[in-house]
């Protein structure tokens, strides 16, 4: 009697588990997840939002390709999730950078990988030298320098590439400086 209670109580789990299988592993991660950090959900959650900033202000190199300007969502949230969340949940946000990256330009080009380790150079730095306005704009130009150097032998513009490298740490500058406060 209490056999076959237990057989079809297993038999009703694994009936429920089987129409509705990804919802309840979606759930499960979740509350996983949600047990072992709630500051890791809201991490993930950061890098998603900053992953879709990032494609949609990217998305304009798709129609003005031509531009030099240089306004990206990674720099900028390389050092946001480094400083709230430490370096591994930065280094989730720098390897899924490149979606929006070969969104922008079409196709996964090898200089992305240039641009994916200056940001996790920024990050090490940052997380080694400590967290301030000024030591994460020192990061920022590291890591801005490290793709200017990188892409020139990939035939890119020397006052192109400065150009964008500029525009992207005033970017930075202006951002950071917002945001300061809540992070700092």
């Amino acid at each position: 009697m209490l056999r076959d209670r237990y057989n079809r109580l297993i038999d009703r789990i694994f009936s429920i588990l089987e129409s509705r299988t990804r919802l309840l592993l979606l759930l499960v991660a979740v509350i996983i997840l949600t047990l072992i950090s709630a500051k890791l959900v809201l991490g993930l959650l950061m890098v998603g939002l900053f992953l879709a900033g990032d494609a949609i202000v990217e998305s304009y190199r798709l129609f003005i390709p031509r531009i030099p300007v240089d306004i990206e969502l990674l720099t900028l949230g390389t050092i946001v999730i480094t400083s709230l969340y430490g370096t591994g949940v930065a280094l989730l946000f720098i390897v899924l950078g490149a979606i929006p990256m070969t969104l922008s330009r079409g196709h996964f080009h090898p200089s992305f990988l240039i641009r994916m380790l200056s940001l996790a150079a920024a990050s090490h730095l940052l997380a080694f030298i400590g967290f301030s306005f000024g030591r994460a704009m020192l990061a920022i130009i590291l890591a801005l320098t490290i793709q200017f150097l990188g892409y020139l032998p990939f035939g890119s513009s020397p006052v192109r590439g400065l150009i964008s490298r500029t525009t992207n740490l005033a970017w930075n500058y202006v951002a950071l400086s917002l945001a300061a406060p809540f992070l700092w």
